[in-house]
């Protein structure tokens, strides 16, 4: 038995003793930090300067815990399209932003530039409307040399998808109009957090998948969505433990590590018979955080993956009851197909030769 193949970086304390990553030398470029990136996007929007019920135009594609974080930051949400290829449409958004100028919320899919953003930025600065990047699944990524996050009114990162931490959000305003006065709550680490923890750290990890699987069945009706599951709390700070923890995040490492891995999959997996990937290279100053691939039967292939120990992750399984897919064809094969195979700099080389073996073993 092997120790489960996390599908995020997994905090180490022996990071503790580190005094010499991100955050070091202050808050780099941030301009506040909370307990998670959701409660950055509700910042973000509060911050905006815009009145109580403006639009927020969401991608399609999203997890549905930023639709709420609009909605509960008082703003209307609607909606633009997302294309196959997971890039913006940016006809339809200019389209839609002429007849009502608004908020915008860009998201960069797991660390991959949406690469018009440029365009992007300037189309809202036209149009009087306010661009927030989403930059949860980018949080050392780079287009053309410019970090990401650069371009619009305001960006936000979720740091625990990226680093090896418990908790963590961070928004960086980049126009003088915006401002936010949060008053934030003393962060702690839940004690549930720390459970959790230790079953991902147990050495037969086929014994605590069955155990999960075990308590998941015991559950009535379907599963609940994230937005119902987690009361928000947008007042809710970046913990000290977590903050500690950040000490020892190198980007230029993390980034270097990240690639190399993504390399290494996609150099396995790109001579199997079905394979589709979502991005068939990997261009230059991005920071990966999957590899993405689209398959059939996907939920299936990510249980049989659970079972070897082997942890993947989705995005946008459940979406939220704004949105109606029926209005954008494709998202739904989108939300359905793409599975995330881990990347992250933790994975050593033995451990992510075990995980593609499992992987190539269980598509056969």
């Amino acid at each position: 038995m092997h120790p489960i193949i996390t599908a995020f970086p997994a905090p180490n304390f022996r990071s503790l003793r580190e005094k010499k990553g991100l955050f070091a030398n202050g808050l780099r470029s941030y301009t506040a930090l909370f307990g998670s990136g959701t409660a950055a996007v509700y910042w973000a929007f509060r911050g905006s300067g815009l009145p109580k019920g403006s639009t927020a135009w969401m991608p399609s594609f999203n997890c549905g815990v930023e639709i709420q974080a609009a909605m509960d930051a008082g703003f209307t949400v609607r909606y633009y399209r997302v294309a196959p290829d997971l890039s913006v449409d940016v006809e339809d958004l200019e389209r839609r932003l002429r007849n009502c100028p608004g908020a915008v919320l860009l998201i960069h899919y797991f660390g991959f530039p949406q690469t018009r953003v440029e365009m992007i930025s300037q189309l809202c600065r036209e149009l009087g409307s306010v661009l927030i990047e989403d930059c949860a699944h980018a949080l050392f990524s780079s287009l053309g040399g410019t970090p990401l996050g650069s371009f619009g009114d305001a960006s936000v990162y979720s740091l625990r998808k990226s680093l090896p931490l418990y908790d963590g959000g961070a928004l960086q305003i980049n126009r003088s109009e915006f401002k936010i006065t949060p008053r934030l709550k003393r962060a702690t680490v839940p004690f549930k957090v720390f459970v959790k923890d230790s079953i991902r750290r147990t050495a037969d990890s086929r014994l605590m998948g069955a155990f999960r699987r075990w308590l998941a069945s015991g559950r009535k009706g379907p599963p609940k969505a994230p937005w119902e599951t987690q009361a928000p709390c947008y007042s809710k700070g970046f913990s000290l433990l977590s903050r500690r923890l950040a000490l020892s995040a190198s980007p230029d490492d993390i980034v270097s590590a990240r690639r190399r891995r993504w390399q290494r999959v996609h150099g396995r997996l790109s001579g199997l018979k079905e394979h589709h990937a979502v991005w068939d290279h990997l261009p230059d100053g991005v920071s990966p955080l999957f590899y993405c691939v689209r398959v059939r039967d996907r939920d299936i292939l990510m249980n049989r993956l659970l079972a070897s120990g082997v942890e993947t992750f989705r995005f946008g399984a459940q979406f939220h009851p704004t949105l109606d897919l029926s209005l954008y064809p494709g998202n739904l094969e989108m939300r359905e197909s793409i599975l995330a195979f881990p990347v992250h700099q933790d994975l050593d080389p033995n451990s992510l030769n075990k995980a593609l073996d499992v992987y190539c073993r269980s598509i056969e």
